[in-house]
């Protein structure tokens, strides 16, 4: 229900930003590929953005009901415990974007480990206690953590491998092509 103050500018978290050919970050098929994980990440890049657009609507059209301001980036590095309470930082990626956008930035780099299914369902039950997620949203918010995964692919292109702990690093290709099977099955 926020309403933006006059002249408050953000940019937009759409389907191409993401996975486009000239996607915010890098695009993920500039990672060292092998032919069958290329086939594999395009197929699911293609399924995730069918289901997105078929259940949350267009993103150059998006509906108000699923579209808004997020922060795009809120997963747990960017979760701190202060004496008060939690406090979210890291604002920089903050955007319009698919609401559920959020879901699947709070699992990123994590989707391939054992944990994540946890998480998501944590998240999720969070979530619903203040906005109802139907079937196919919750279908939606899947193939939007696709597409996050596929972003964070093509970020890592793009990025120093000092960037994240290496344990992340090393497992951000595989587990790409882990998760996209795992999508796709």
């Amino acid at each position: 229900a926020w309403g933006a103050p006059e002249g408050f500018r953000r940019f937009a978290w759409r389907l191409d930003d993401m996975v486009g050919p000239n996607a915010r970050w890098g695009h993920w098929s500039a990672a060292p590929l092998t032919d069958a994980e290329r086939t594999v990440l395009a197929a699911a890049e293609e399924r995730a953005r069918r289901i997105v657009e078929s259940t949350l609507g267009p993103d150059e059209d998006p509906d108000p009901a699923h579209w808004g301001l997020i922060h795009a980036d809120l997963r747990p590095t960017n979760v701190m415990a202060t004496a008060s309470g939690l406090a979210i930082i890291d604002f920089d990626d903050a955007g319009y974007s698919y609401l559920l956008y959020d879901f699947a930035a709070s699992l990123t780099f994590l989707e391939h480990r054992p944990e994540a299914r946890e998480m998501a369902a944590a998240w999720l039950a969070g979530y619903q206690r203040v906005r109802p997620v139907s079937e196919a949203q919750l279908d939606a918010a899947v193939a939007l953590s696709m597409l996050r995964r596929l972003t964070m692919l093509g970020w890592q292109q793009t990025h120093r491998e000092d960037a994240l702990p290496p344990d992340l690093w090393a497992e951000n290709l595989p587990g790409t092509v882990a998760v996209a099977h795992a999508f796709l099955e």
